[in-house]
């Protein structure tokens, strides 16, 4: 029987960084009031203050490189939409045209245009994967019915929101969860060879809670920890002070169990 592993993500500052303010004697004004600190506190307090700058400052980091990252995609998705797939709609045009007109290159000319019917299908799906949704106008749970929808031939999904109130999540929380999601059913598709894949959503006034689960050929953790699916769900998961859970096995499947405070 395999043994099941199992990757706990923690975040902790295990190193005190070497101190960044240097101390000089600085003589107090005349008739000032002035606090006295014993000399030994301020050194700790100074390397505590720095630890507390550098831990915020790394992740000010990632959600700017993830805020990056989500702008490139929409460029990219909204540049799919609204010009290669403009073009090829044209040429479809042209070859519906063409096909009422030259009855000698029929099969060659239905052939090309069933051919961009597909890429105008592919193009649709791949930027409605990009666009992160706008869930000022929408919700999560539309949004990730419609990513299920569109995998459902690759990849039978079961999505499950009992418990979900999204009135309670804040919009910037519901884009990493659904980002975090499209992550994780990219790596089922590609990797796990499962029969069927589960999705869990539900929430309290404090945390939002997601299980993602398949019943596939799953994997080692102790060797894809460092995979770059798993790396992009931590550093969302991370960004938001949260925590993540990955348990998997040979034979097993992989379970990913996040859970993110909303205040």
């Amino acid at each position: 029987m395999h043994q099941t592993n199992r990757l706990h993500v923690h975040y902790y500052c295990t190193e005190k960084p070497a101190p960044a303010v240097q101390l000089r004697p600085v003589k107090s004004p005349t008739n000032s009031r002035t606090k006295h600190i014993p000399k030994n506190a301020l050194p700790d307090q100074i390397s505590n203050a720095v630890i507390f700058t550098n831990i915020a400052q790394q992740k000010a980091i990632n959600q700017l490189m993830i805020k990056t990252q989500e702008n490139e995609r929409n460029e990219l998705g909204r540049e799919l939409h609204d010009n290669i797939n403009q073009i090829l709609a044209a040429v479809k045009l042209q070859l519906e045209y063409s096909l009422e007109n030259y009855d000698e290159e029929k099969g060659t000319i239905e052939k090309c245009k069933n051919n961009i019917d597909t890429v105008i299908r592919e193009i649709r799906n791949l930027s409605h994967r990009l666009v992160l949704p706008r869930f000022a106008e929408t919700t999560l749970q539309a949004e990730l019915q419609k990513t299920i929808d569109n995998i459902l031939q690759q990849q039978p999904v079961y999505l499950d929101l009992h418990g979900l109130n999204e009135a309670l999540i804040p919009d910037d929380i519901k884009e990493t969860i659904y980002r975090i999601i499209q992550e994780q059913l990219t790596n089922i598709i590609r990797h796990s060879r499962a029969q069927k894949a589960i999705i869990k959503i539900h929430n309290t006034t404090a945390r939002v809670f997601l299980c993602i689960e398949d019943d596939g050929i799953g994997f080692n953790t102790s060797q894809c920890r460092n995979g770059v699916g798993i790396t992009n769900i931590l550093n969302r998961v991370e960004t938001y002070n949260g925590k993540a859970t990955i348990t998997a096995a040979p034979g097993k499947g992989c379970r990913v169990d996040v859970a993110i405070p909303l205040k």
